[in-house]
């Protein structure tokens, strides 16, 4: 349980160093990356506890016990929102916001969900050869490293891009990233435990995050189209 707390502790230092070091691709000070890093880790926070309310209450509206935790994925989901707003309210640039943000929320998740392979959390199915979850009183599929080490890998993809990409349309590396993160996520759902079948079909039946993930890569791709629509329109 020490290692989940500090777990995010962690993926905020590993954000914070993402931020200054890429910090003069978008000509952006230090006082700045700082700033917005600060920002961008309390938008997630909000962002994964809002995420869990709703997630109590999709329980509760089906008659199954509400869950009181925090929701990780809700960090990915709405922190570009509020982002959004800040980088409206503090007069910037809201693409170069995002697109400075984006691998270090993907740290942040990678950190955390290491954190919840010791905390014995977010688990996987119950798997003979897996690793043993003392709460669920079974071998697991050690799912969450899995997703831990997908996480990694899209940080380090981004990073290579924006350093060797010579046409980045600016704004759509956060909702392409969202996509490739909800396209992997949706599968992971079909290896989660649930303590209750019924969890797996709450929502025009699949997993409430199923849904959020189909909603949001929805979102996304109509994101990436309309920019690089005017992309397009732009260069013309």
């Amino acid at each position: 349980m020490a290692f989940y707390k500090l777990s995010y502790l962690l993926g905020f230092i590993a954000m914070l160093l993402i931020n200054l070091k890429t910090k003069k691709l978008y000509k952006l000070k230090t006082s700045e990356a700082v700033v917005i890093t600060l920002v961008t880790y309390i938008c997630g926070v909000i962002g994964a506890v809002l995420m869990g309310n709703i997630n109590g209450l999709v329980l509760t509206m089906n008659n199954l016990p509400a869950s009181s935790g925090v929701a990780i994925s809700g960090a990915v989901m709405f922190t570009p929102l509020f982002m959004l707003i800040f980088a409206l309210i503090a007069k910037k640039d809201w693409k170069i916001v995002l697109d400075l943000i984006t691998p270090g929320v993907y740290a942040i998740l990678a950190c955390a969900k290491m954190g919840c392979a010791t905390a014995g959390c977010c688990a996987g199915i119950e798997w003979e050869s897996g690793v043993y979850n003392e709460s669920i009183g079974a071998n697991v599929l050690p799912i969450q490293p899995i997703e831990a080490t997908v996480m990694f890998i899209i940080v380090a993809t981004v990073l290579i891009y924006i350093y060797k990409a010579k046409n980045c349309i600016p704004g759509t590396i956060y909702p392409i990233t969202s996509m490739i993160y909800t396209f992997f996520r949706f599968f992971v759902e079909f290896f989660r435990y649930y303590e209750y079948e019924e969890q797996r079909h709450i929502i025009f039946g699949m997993t409430l995050w199923q849904f959020c993930c189909v909603l949001m890569f929805t979102i996304s791709l109509i994101w990436v189209l309309v920019l690089k629509n005017k992309h397009k329109k732009l260069s013309e």
